[in-house]
């Protein structure tokens, strides 16, 4: 049978190029000839292409409330390996980290506490949603464990209630609902809530974005269709405020210092205009005028959890390690910008690309003398799948595309003594240019820890 499956396939690849159909014959002398054959050797080149994916930078403010601290981070893959540089800007002093496998930092759950530690949130999905702590004043990540057994999803919102509590969201893959749990930032005592809300079955489900008050923890569960749950915490009880058609809708919850509120379009039993509703004592009420007030009281002394001291700038274009794992992070605090050098005449821009804002630096100025510092990073970089390698007429090369990694220039010549093949990134080295090129990077490619 695998005999005429190839013979099949073989004649069926002739008749493609225009030859004539091959025909199975026999071949008496097939075994001798097969027996006889010279071994074809394999050459092991060695590894094509290492590289690493670059995730994100993310702030946190430093107790002495005069500098950040950020982390930056590395990974091979969705589930890992990852790697962590935790970066004190206070003291200089850099430590290297990570997560274990299976979790998933480019799209985790975050929040920075009353505390001031920054809480993550990514599931283990065997055993469900973890949660990591960085410390600021130790410059340390360290594990909460698993706080939500079962709990998992693509989506992990976290926020801080108006009560000051840690509260997140996930949902479960058996029951199909929506999940939540509380963190006490205090103490780290953990309350988790398990499933709440309406079952999406046979369609999957997932917490999109959570919000809670002195009483309630809200979550917008979806997609198909979207509900809008209250979940009450003194008597463990949840309710569905809002439920969206099947098709189109949408449902989000927001989080303010000292209450909630909610958006949603397709809301069954309107004609599918959004609604802003406020949250206020377990219900969803629709806002009447968007300059109306909340119905929740604010105090007079309101204060913000998190006070952030001004972040320096940041050059993140050499943060993509090179085919060596080497990476540059420049920096320049705002003190460092105001003392840097200024240009006696108009700058074109046509000089040095290591500007500060166009028309204020020296020509020809160093990024030091500007008053930028680098941090040089050694990233682990690991052997990458190559899913497609093409030719290419120009100096020899081929380039194969490694999915979300971009191109790559792979060189076919040897070099002695293992005819390793070398590669790089096809990006150009940069140094920090103007202000406005910077702002811009670092809106694209880094987020700040947010508190609310």
């Amino acid at each position: 049978m695998a005999s005429a499956f190839v013979a099949t396939a073989v004649a069926a690849a002739l008749s493609v190029q225009g030859a004539e159909p091959w025909t199975a014959r026999e071949q008496p002398d097939l075994r001798e000839r097969i027996e006889k054959a010279p071994v074809l050797r394999v050459e092991e080149l060695g590894v094509p292409v290492t590289s690493v994916r670059q995730g994100e930078l993310m702030w946190v403010p430093n107790p002495d409330s005069k500098t950040c601290d950020f982390l930056q981070w590395y990974f091979r893959d969705y589930g890992g390996p990852t790697t962590v540089f935790l970066i004190d800007m206070a003291t200089g002093e850099m430590k290297t980290d990570g997560i274990p496998l299976r979790r998933q930092i480019h799209i985790c759950g975050r929040v920075l506490a009353p505390n001031g530690k920054l809480y993550l949130a990514t599931p283990d999905w065997q055993k469900g949603m973890e949660v990591y702590v960085y410390d600021p004043a130790k410059n340390t990540l360290s594990c909460l464990g698993v706080v939500a057994p079962g709990l998992a999803s693509e989506t992990r919102p976290m926020t801080i209630g108006t009560d000051g509590m840690i509260y997140g969201s996930g949902s479960y893959d058996k029951e199909r609902k929506a999940g939540a749990y509380q963190i006490d930032p205090k103490s780290e005592k953990v309350t988790d809530y398990g499933p709440i809300g309406p079952s999406h079955a046979p369609n999957g489900c997932w917490g999109y974005s959570v919000a809670a008050d002195d009483r309630y923890v809200y979550v917008a569960s979806g997609k198909i269709p979207w509900h809008l749950v209250a979940y009450d915490r003194e008597t463990g009880k949840d309710a569905t405020l809002v439920t969206t058609e099947t098709v189109g809708g949408y449902i989000g919850v927001s989080q303010d210092r000292h209450g909630c509120t909610a958006s949603a379009t397709k809301v069954v039993g309107t004609k599918g205009e959004r609604i802003q509703y406020w949250l206020y004592q377990g219900k969803a009420i629709p806002k009447k005028d968007s300059r109306e007030a909340p119905p929740w009281p604010i105090p007079q002394d309101s204060k913000p959890w998190v006070v952030w001291p001004p972040k320096p700038e940041v050059f993140l274009d050499n943060a993509s390690p090179n085919s060596d794992g080497q990476a540059v992070i420049w920096y320049r605090t705002p003190e460092a910008k105001a003392s840097a050098p200024k240009s006696p005449v108009p700058n074109t821009g046509t000089g040095t690309p290591f500007q500060g804002e166009r028309g204020a630096s020296p020509p020809g100025a160093k990024p030091e003398d500007l008053g930028w510092k680098p941090i040089r990073l050694q990233v682990p970089t690991y052997p990458m799948s190559i899913y497609r390698l093409v030719e290419q007429s120009i100096r020899g090369n081929r380039r194969d595309s490694l999915g979300y990694f971009g191109p790559m220039v792979v060189s076919s010549a040897p070099r002695a003594p293992t005819r390793a093949i070398s590669s790089s990134i096809l990006r150009p080295a940069r140094a920090p240019t103007s202000v406005r090129s910077r702002s811009a990077t670092t809106r694209q490619r880094s987020s700040a820890a947010r508190s609310t």
